[in-house]
């Protein structure tokens, strides 16, 4: 589907009085934020978290379009704050971990990879990510455990019960 096709599907999908917030999401995520218009992009993710202040997954979608728009404070504030409403919310910790990193942050990055690591070690992201500050430190033995464990990992799979992506 071509940039314009797309645009023309969300158009349709929007049109009406009452827009669900799963396709202001979309819309946010899909869209707006790949093509780098990042404040519509916030403007529609903060109009899905308003119809749904609990799912989790449109707050983590929230977080990487702040982290795509280099808004690395302005995220850890929001993970955190999402973190008080549901703490098993791994996109949070692992969201905090890559603000603090994009920062050059290291430690503080490392604490908040490690914690989602221990929360959710069968995630990609949180095991990936620990490996990676894992690397950096020269931790070999760490590292080459973390390796083995993402090598037997499959393909990521959004599960909605865990809130895991």
């Amino acid at each position: 589907m071509t940039t314009i096709e797309a645009e023309e599907q969300f158009k349709l999908a929007r049109a009406s009085e009452s827009v669900s917030p799963s396709v202001c999401n979309m819309h946010a995520g899909f869209y707006l934020t790949p093509l780098g218009r990042f404040e519509e992009a916030l403007q529609d993710s903060h109009k899905a978290i308003a119809q749904d202040p609990l799912n989790m997954a449109y707050r983590g979608w929230h977080l990487h379009i702040l982290l795509s728009a280099e808004m690395y404070e302005r995220a850890i504030v929001e993970a955190q704050n999402g973190l008080e409403i549901d703490k098993r919310h791994i996109a949070a910790y692992s969201q905090i971990a890559l603000a603090h990193f994009f920062q050059g942050k290291h430690a503080e990055a490392r604490e908040w990879a490690e914690e989602a690591f221990r929360r959710t070690p069968w995630n990609g992201l949180a095991v990936g990510l620990l490996a990676g500050l894992v690397k950096q430190s020269g931790e070999k033995e760490r590292l080459e455990k973390l390796e083995t464990t993402l090598r037997g990992m499959s393909l990521p799979r959004m599960n909605p019960a865990r809130n895991d992506y």
